[in-house]
């Protein structure tokens, strides 16, 4: 991939600087679903920083943990910035390249343990005995069904309470 924000640029840019493309910034989407913070780019201040690092682990999590196969640019887990270009295709410059000097330790170490932890508990829904699956069954609404891990599907059972036919 080529285009949109790094995972740091989310978190520090409302909008694209493109300037260095020499396309007049016309270049890349003007949709980023970025929020800065409060502050555009770089910036010393302490609480700001700190959100940045807090939304950075929220986006981060919400990714590792989302069904499927999760796709994280690289350099994102090191806190790699791109100055706020969303589409550096051309940049064979600081711009696009990845600063190991200035990796962020603590998100390198806050994602090797979130991937050791998803890791971990994917094993172990693999092994479990039953996997509760859920779908779209249309019109808003989600069906769900047991499968053993021999593939047979189940419905759940009833409690007496919430069964059709059970008095009040």
């Amino acid at each position: 991939m080529h285009h949109g924000f790094t995972l740091a640029d989310l978190v520090s840019y409302d909008v694209k600087h493109n300037e260095a493309n020499g396309e007049g910034n016309r270049d890349g989407s003007d949709d980023n679903r970025s929020w800065n913070c409060g502050v555009e780019g770089p910036t010393d201040d302490p609480a700001v920083v700190a959100l940045r690092a807090r939304q950075r682990r929220n986006l981060l999590a919400t990714l590792l943990l989302s069904e499927g196969m999760p796709l994280l640019l690289g350099g994102d887990e090191l806190g790699r910035t791109q100055g706020g270009n969303n589409n550096a295709y051309c940049q064979d410059n600081e711009i696009s390249r990845v600063d190991w000097a200035a990796a962020d330790a603590e998100l390198i170490e806050f994602v090797a343990r979130s991937v050791a932890c998803v890791v971990s508990s994917r094993s172990c829904a693999a092994t479990a005995s039953s996997v509760l699956v859920t779908s779209s069954i249309g019109c808003g609404r989600t069906g769900a069904r047991w499968t053993p891990a021999t593939g047979a599907t189940r419905t759940p059972a009833r409690s007496p309470s919430r069964s059709p036919t059970a008095r009040s």
